[in-house]
């Protein structure tokens, strides 16, 4: 069963953030749209050389995530 699921919600209703790249290949795996959280510290160069890239958008604060993408 994944997350979405014992929520009640399809994978398509869900936004999965993420700072890690096992936590990004894992959204990603599942089928969820996936934000790598770049840390306060660090370069965006360094976070995907870190896997972040892996995700479908980096962002630099939650303040980041665009929530049109429900509509």
């Amino acid at each position: 069963m994944s997350a979405a699921a014992g929520l009640g919600l399809e994978v398509n209703e869900c936004i999965v953030v993420e700072d890690a790249e096992s936590g990004v290949v894992a959204a990603k795996a599942g089928g969820f749209f996936c934000y790598g959280l770049l840390h306060q510290d660090a370069s965006t160069e360094l976070s995907h050389t870190a896997g972040l890239g892996k995700a479908d958008k980096v962002i630099g604060s939650l303040g980041d995530i665009d929530l049109t993408i429900f509509s």
